[in-house]
């Protein structure tokens, strides 16, 4: 069997995340290999978000 490797970058590095995100890609591309990596993406906004501005700002700047 040849499975085609997928790498998917995960913003944190928070290993309950990245087993997440692992599980997650894993139910949708279940023909696929699935390599989860994490790095380091700051927020730049409160540790815990207090408003869903703040949850999506936070989001959009772990993109960038």
């Amino acid at each position: 069997m040849n499975n085609k490797l997928i790498k998917v970058m995960v913003g944190s590095r928070n290993p309950v995340k990245i087993k997440a995100v692992q599980g997650a890609m894993s139910t949708v591309f279940n023909d696929s290999v699935i390599e989860c990596i994490g790095v380091d993406a700051p927020s730049l906004v409160a540790e815990q978000p207090m408003s869903g501005d703040e949850t999506r700002t936070g989001a959009i700047n772990r993109v960038r």
